[in-house]
């Protein structure tokens, strides 16, 4: 068990934003590049058809990820705060992303990538 399945949203975080669905037609650049959620906020992606590839890096400058997870539909994957990770996605992939913190972020960044 490595430490990326310990990963558990606190009870009394809710829900503060949730994304539209996005697919290979749509989906932001930034989540195919290596990102992490701000801090205090944890992401919840949901899959909802087809599959992703969650790669988990213990940092921004970690030649190779950590951990290497596939997705499918039905399922999800937490991301802890501040983790770097990136997604690929199969060619029939549609999810959403549910981002969690214990304090209203609706006006506040929820992620940041390698240029923020």
């Amino acid at each position: 068990m490595s430490r990326f399945d310990l990963i558990e949203i606190p009870a009394e975080f809710s829900v503060q934003r949730s994304t539209p669905f996005f697919t290979r037609a749509n989906v932001p650049p930034a989540l195919l590049e290596r990102h992490n959620t701000a801090e205090g906020v944890f992401g919840q992606i949901c899959v909802f058809t087809g599959r992703i590839v969650f790669h988990g890096y213990a940092d921004l400058d970690a030649p190779e990820p950590e951990t290497t997870r596939v997705v499918r539909a039905g399922a999800f994957i937490v991301t802890a705060p501040r983790y770097w990770h990136r997604v690929e996605l199969s060619i029939d992939a549609r999810f959403n992303i549910h981002f969690w913190s214990n304090r209203a972020r609706t006006e506040r960044t929820m992620y940041s990538t390698r240029q923020s």
